[in-house]
Formats: structure tokens, sequence, C-alpha cells
């Protein structure tokens, strides 16, 4: 399934919304959706645009990283 199929139906059925994105090795990827309850999806995108849920789960934080010369 092409990425822009499986994003439509995260955030349309699931009603995720993408909160984070990085690469991996190989051009792969990696997209976190969350809800505002805490519920993710993490979805691997190949360069070829191809895409698929390679997990899921429940409480989703986003940690905030400490201002530099804080303890943390």
């Amino acid at each position: 399934m092409k990425h822009h199929q499986i994003a439509s139906v995260i955030e349309k059925a699931v009603k995720q919304t993408i909160h984070h994105r990085g690469l991996r090795g190989r051009g792969l990827v990696l997209d976190i959706y969350a809800d505002k309850d805490g519920k993710w999806t993490a979805v691997e995108m190949r360069p070829d645009g191809f895409a698929c849920v390679i997990m899921a789960g429940e409480h989703w934080v986003t940690i905030s990283p400490e201002p530099d010369g804080e303890p943390a």
C-alpha cells in the first residue's frame, strides 16, 4: 500500500495525526502518528513510496528536552 493511502486511513479512521518523522537506514522513513489519548501507530515507508504499519500501542507521551544547564 502506498504511504498516502495508509496515512489517510490512520488520519480518518483511527483519528491519529503525524507527530514525528525520522530517517532510518537504507532510505527508510519512520512516521509516528498519535491521538490526544495516547494511542499511537508507527509506519515505515520505503524509498519507492510503499509503506506498512510496523507497530502500534498506547500511552504515547512527548517529553520536552531540558534547557541547557538544567538538571534532568
